[in-house]
């Protein structure tokens, strides 16, 4: 296109014609980024009225019928009527036939012809047209007394502008031919999809993911008919569903109410009319899942609008026109219905479903399902279908191979029910001598002298620790001091009492209280040799003796006791006898601990422990149970556990260790392999499922 001319050498020409440049560059870039044709034709309205100095102008555009009709106008008002209007309209439908420019003088042309200016403004017409493409026609109303060189480089200029549109809607073309190549392409995967299959619940969850694919929204919902109640099948996304969760019950009324009167609903954020048997239900289902838009479109296995305009059939669309998704099914009885559908968006802004689509999906959706409905009621038709399976296997020759491979399944099966097993539970435990005793200290102090050490022999009765206690032996001088002072006094009291005669009355009254102190000190002197005798036994406790013939077992102990203050309860050391007897002291978890006492209850003999030590686990040793405690304690990992003492081999004891820790098995009887194998799992089925 050659939108340049060579103007005049003047530079009021030559400032007007860069004015015009600027004007073709700006509508290029209105053309490339305008997201609608209304927005382009405005653009090109005004800036070619305001370019060219105008009265007005107006877009002519053209439908998919071949006629004309009014897409924009500009400031032309004064020009309101029909008569006037008809004239517009007549004389753009002309230049569209001619195609060429028109230039029609102001009260130009017969009164008879319908193809005269009945203005009294220049009107010039220039068609927007590509090869023989013909998209409208570009009207301007230019003032009269313009020359007739302006006249005519105002219509060039309306020719190059036309020519700039032609190419803008030659790209919106291509455009909507893309998209519409995209659409068939995602529907004719989406009937590929929808018919690959019969089962119901496999075609309602692929309707639901494959109708979110095809429409491009957040989230399709698929219910089937069930009288004059709707039941949800499947979720696009998800693979379990919960029915009895409330989203699900808001749903299934919704839908039941929506598609009574057989039309589809389809409801955006905001939309103030809504049907009042609509607007509880829809209000309740919107509180549990916030949809922005929400659409219900009903299923049947025919529809007669899609039956007659043909599966892929594209509607005609204007320049800025949608057909909602309500006016695009036709209105089905609800004994007609299979199901219905919901569409839902959660974006505030999202675009709209294609209209090919919705009819794609309400059709081919409606007649998959209708089929899936079909078959799934259908009389004994699950042993039909095993009947045609056993059937294909035997016209197939792999009938043998089949039965050999269920003939060592059931052998499998066999062995594993019927083929006992020792039966053995494992439990963590420690080894400890039977004769062993926690020294504690009697009575508060610090620890003064220790005679003895890790692993000493002691004897029954030996000093262990020396306490030392200040208070007491500050008391033990308070008493012994008091006493001395109080048996001099006595020996004083005594001496004089003798020297006193009881001859004169005075003497007889200094001899009686010679006497009374003489007594009260002898009672104080009583009361202080029983506080020093109780002080005597309290610093005797302050010596600790081993209460049996042992050794020393606590590690470190001049480190761990050496001057620490201790008091009265606290455990210093304990003492065991390594030579005597051994014992396992096991820590069966609560859990197992009923395999174990069950066992015991059976009456057999001694249930046989076999154990291994963790510092020699090559080794393995033997023991017998000895008791099982009544009472469930917590062991150190703070895990319920129920205490079994096992009797140990006397040989193994030169292996032992005081606490050291074992892996051991209690056995249990005899039981099948499967439950040998699966115990745990039995145990958890009759815990979580069957309890």
């Amino acid at each position: 296109m050659n939108r340049h001319m060579t103007p005049p050498q003047s530079d009021e020409t030559t400032a007007t014609w860069q004015e015009i440049d600027g004007l073709i560059a700006e509508l290029s870039r209105i053309s490339q980024s305008a997201p609608s044709p209304v927005i382009f034709h405005t653009a090109l309205v005004d800036r070619t009225v305001d370019a060219l100095a105008a009265v007005g102008g107006a877009m002519w555009f053209r439908t998919p019928h071949g006629e004309l009709e009014l897409a924009y106008q500009s400031n032309l008002s004064s020009d309101v009527g029909t008569e006037i209007a008809d004239c517009h309209a007549t004389l753009a439908q002309q230049c569209l036939e001619l195609q060429k420019p028109l230039m029609i003088a102001p009260h130009s042309g017969s009164a008879e012809a319908s193809e005269r200016n009945s203005t009294s403004n220049l009107l010039q017409f220039s068609p927007i047209r590509d090869g023989g493409q013909m998209w409208g026609v570009l009207e301007v109303v230019q003032r009269c007394g313009l020359s007739p060189q302006v006249q005519r480089a105002n219509l060039r200029l309306l020719a190059m502008l036309c020519e700039l549109a032609a190419e803008y809607h030659k790209e919106v073309e291509r455009k909507q031919l893309l998209d519409r190549d995209r659409i068939r392409d995602r529907v004719d995967h989406f009937v590929s999809q929808i018919y690959s299959g019969l089962r119901l619940r496999a075609t309602a969850h692929r309707l639901a993911n494959e109708g979110r694919w095809l429409l491009q929204c957040d989230r399709v919902t698929v219910l089937t008919r069930h009288g004059r109640r709707f039941r949800v099948r499947a979720v696009s996304g998800v693979d379990q569903l919960e029915r009895r969760s409330r989203t699900a019950k808001c749903l299934e009324v919704l839908v039941s109410a929506a598609v009574r009167s057989g039309e589809p609903l389809w409801h955006c954020d905001g939309q103030p009319d809504i049907r009042p048997d609509l607007e509880g239900p829809l209000h309740d289902y919107l509180d549990t899942a916030p949809a922005r838009t929400l659409g219900v479109l009903p299923l049947a296995a025919r529809d007669e609008s899609m039956a007659n305009a043909g599966p892929t059939s594209i509607p005609p669309d204007g320049p800025d026109e949608f057909d909602p998704p309500s006016r695009l099914a036709a209105r089905q009885p609800l004994d007609s219905l299979c199901g219905a559908v919901v569409v839902e968006q959660f974006a505030a802004q999202r675009d709209r479903p294609e209209p090919l689509s919705i009819r794609a999906l309400t059709h081919h959706g409606g007649l998959a399902l209708s089929h899936a409905l079909t078959l799934d009621r259908a009389a004994l038709l699950p042993r039909w279908r095993w009947v045609n399976r056993g059937i294909s296997l035997l016209e197939s020759g792999r009938l043998p191979r089949i039965v050999l491979v269920a003939l060592i399944i059931l052998a499998v099966v066999g062995v594993l029910t019927f083929v006992e097993g020792d039966f053995f539970i494992q439990a963590p435990g420690q080894l400890q001598p039977i004769l062993r005793r926690d020294v504690f200290a009697a009575s508060d102090g610090v620890v003064h002298r220790l005679p003895v050490k890790h692993g000493q022999k002691v004897a029954a009765g030996q000093p262990l620790a020396v306490l030392r206690h200040s208070a007491l032996e500050l008391e033990d001088r308070r008493i012994r001091g008091e006493i001395q002072t109080a048996q001099k006094r006595l020996a004083a009291v005594q001496a004089d009492r003798l020297v006193d005669t009881a001859g004169s009355a005075p003497d007889r009254r200094r001899y009686a209280e010679r006497t009374a102190e003489e007594e009260s000190l002898k009672q104080q002197l009583a009361s202080l040799d029983a506080q020093l005798q109780i002080v005597d036994e309290q610093r005797s406790q302050l010596t600790v003796t081993s209460p049996i013939a042992g050794q020393v077992i606590t590690w470190d102990v001049q480190g761990l006791l050496r001057a620490r203050p201790v008091r009265r309860g606290h455990v210093l050391m304990t003492v065991a006898d390594l030579e005597g007897p051994w014992v396992l002291e096991l820590d069966v978890p609560d859990r197992r601990a009923g395999h174990v006492l069950a066992a015991q209850a059976s009456g057999r003999k001694a249930l046989e422990v076999e154990y291994i030590l963790s510092a020699r686990p090559e080794t393995p040793l033997r023991g017998s149970v000895r008791d099982v405690s009544f009472v469930t304690d917590v062991n150190p990992q703070h895990e319920p556990a129920v205490r079994v003492t096992v009797d140990i081999d006397p040989l193994a004891a030169a292996l032992l260790r005081p606490g050291a820790t074992v892996l051991a098995k209690i056995h249990c009887g005899r039981r099948p392999l499967a439950y040998l194998w699966l115990h745990d799992f039995i145990d958890a089925f009759r815990t979580w499922v069957l309890f």
